[in-house]
């Protein structure tokens, strides 16, 4: 597996982490945690050593199993989230005033059976605190050793320059495939030029880029993909373009994702991407696409170049 510095931090991580949204079990429909804490283990197993969930993703629960897939794998790299906050009714809302960022960083560290996080980024901007306020709270937590680093996701470019400022920021995560590739436009070059680590999640576009949708999905009850219009209204087009990509990909005995992921790696300043995975052949799947050499992934890029721009 492949690793690379996390910006500005002595972190090395590798190239494909994993996102822990869906075995939180919340939005992705049927999750089994026996298989979830097999996913993880196996993609430490197999080199990955970078974790990326929330404590939004299942109110808590995804921390909770990798606080406990990990528990004898202290080396493993957690990055975690703030700032959605929410109540016993399920009722959520922005929440990045000083105060709930102490409390909650607590809250993960007990579930994340965790002495200090590795990674604490803001999960999505509050409008309702003034960010000064935050960066206190996230000073404090670093001074006492609770928080290594400090990173951020979901900003748009000023957010990004006004936190990046500081001395322990080192990673901004956002949405990259190749179906959404805005961040190249200004947010990625802003990263390259200050040493901010890239992050890119949601990098095989909730599914769709596995190439396993033959027709229009019926996602579980729950499963929060059922409302999304790239599965709905816009699924034909986007099908179109994913056949296109699975038939170069089968040319080179490689699965849709695979080269979905390994395209997105290749790209300068892109630190690493965090593919989801509810079970330990996904992780299996998605991991080889860290694998590709140069060269062929220069012939791939070539033959893709007139499906996705």
């Amino acid at each position: 597996m492949k690793h690379r510095i996390l910006g500005s931090s002595n972190l090395s991580v590798s190239v494909i982490g994993m996102g822990c949204w869906a075995i939180g079990g919340k939005k992705w429909g049927a999750v089994d945690d026996n298989a979830s804490t097999e996913a993880v283990k196996k993609a430490y197993d197999l080199g990955v050593n970078f974790f990326d969930t929330a404590d939004f993703y299942g109110f808590g629960h995804s921390e909770e199993i990798l606080g406990k897939a990990l528990s004898s794998h202290k080396d493993a790299i957690i990055a975690t989230k703030v700032g959605l906050r929410w109540n016993n009714k399920g009722t959520i809302k922005h929440d990045l005033s000083a105060d709930y960022v102490i409390d909650a960083c607590e809250a993960s560290l007990k579930r994340l059976n965790r002495e200090v996080i590795d990674l604490y980024q803001i999960h999505w901007p509050d409008p309702d605190t003034n960010i000064s306020n935050t960066i206190q709270a996230l000073q404090t937590l670093v001074d006492q050793g609770k928080v290594r680093y400090v990173g951020a996701c979901n900003l748009d470019l000023d957010q990004l320059k006004a936190i990046s400022q500081l001395d322990f920021f080192v990673s901004y995560q956002d949405r990259l495939n190749l179906f959404r590739q805005k961040v190249k436009k200004d947010i990625l070059p802003y990263c390259q030029e200050k040493h901010i680590a890239f992050i890119g999640y949601e990098p095989l576009f909730k599914g769709m880029l596995t190439g396993k949708f033959k027709k229009r999905p019926n996602f579980d009850k729950g499963d929060h993909r059922k409302y999304k219009g790239r599965f709905t209204v816009n699924f034909d087009y986007y099908k179109k373009q994913v056949d296109l990509l699975r038939d170069i990909a089968e040319r080179h005995k490689l699965k849709t994702s695979q080269l979905a992921l390994a395209l997105l790696i290749n790209n300068e300043g892109v630190t690493t991407v965090i593919p989801g995975a509810k079970t330990a052949k996904q992780v299996e799947e998605n991991i080889f696409a860290a694998e590709l050499d140069d060269k062929v992934l220069a012939a791939l890029e070539c033959e893709i170049s007139e499906v996705f721009v």
